[in-house]
């Protein structure tokens, strides 16, 4: 069915004005997004066929502009407006995450690394250099790949903070098969990381998984403060 061919109260951009945005579907969304389709489909189908070769709305964030390209109605500008919208949507979150005190109102911060994070299909870590009032001064990608605890490098992060004038540290790591329960690794990784901190008088503060259906904070469940009291009571050799 053509969009033409729709109640106009039911059509995506209607619809959209009437209700708000947040009332939309998926496809409606992107079929907004995409303005138009083509002879043969509409731009309700064409929102169909660019779901079905990202996989669905996760996709989208790792799909690329010439994979995009590959589906029938879709052009180079209408991949990149896609791609731009969601690079905007990172970017809104990331500054609210920036101006706000991360530790005490974490929220802001939680959801930008939904959109920067969440959707990845590779596991990736990053770091959080903080100042004394818990801004966040920089963010770096450390490592991606398969298994970050192996080459994770404590020295170079610390050497960073130092460089940075960093007050503490959060680390940061999505797990893209979804399961927000912190691993063996994840938990030996970051005592690594504390250990090292420590001898230069930097704290790592927390360590955050990040899914896409939310984040797992080591420091609200307990583990920073136990592994804290880990690190003081080994002995230095």
């Amino acid at each position: 069915m053509k969009v033409s061919e729709i109640p106009i109260e039911e059509r995506p951009r209607e619809k959209g004005l009437r209700f708000g945005v947040e009332h939309l579907s998926n496809r409606e969304i992107l079929a907004i997004l995409l303005r138009c389709g083509t002879k043969k489909y509409s731009v309700l189908d064409l929102a169909d066929r660019v779901l079905l070769k990202a996989e669905g709305l996760k996709g989208l964030a790792n799909i690329s502009i010439p994979d995009l390209e590959e589906i029938h109605g879709m052009s180079r500008t209408k991949a990149l407006e896609i791609k731009a919208s969601l690079e905007l949507a990172r970017r809104i979150n990331y500054q609210a995450a920036q101006e706000g005190n991360v530790v005490h109102s974490p929220q802001a911060l939680y959801s930008w690394l939904q959109t920067d994070l969440g959707m990845q299909m590779q596991e990736e870590m990053k770091v959080l250099f903080l100042d004394r009032g818990n801004h966040i001064l920089k963010e770096e990608t450390v490592f991606k790949g398969t298994d970050y605890s192996c080459m994770l490098q404590p020295k170079t992060i610390v050497r960073k903070a130092l460089q940075y004038g960093t007050a503490s540290l959060i680390l940061v790591h999505n797990h893209p098969g979804g399961s927000k329960a912190p691993s063996k690794e994840d938990i030996s990784a970051t005592k690594n990381m504390m250990r090292s901190a420590k001898m230069m008088d930097l704290h790592v503060i927390d360590h955050i998984i990040v899914t896409t259906s939310g984040c797992f904070s080591f420091a609200n469940h307990g583990l920073i403060e136990m592994l804290e009291k880990e690190v003081s009571s080994e002995k230095v050799v």
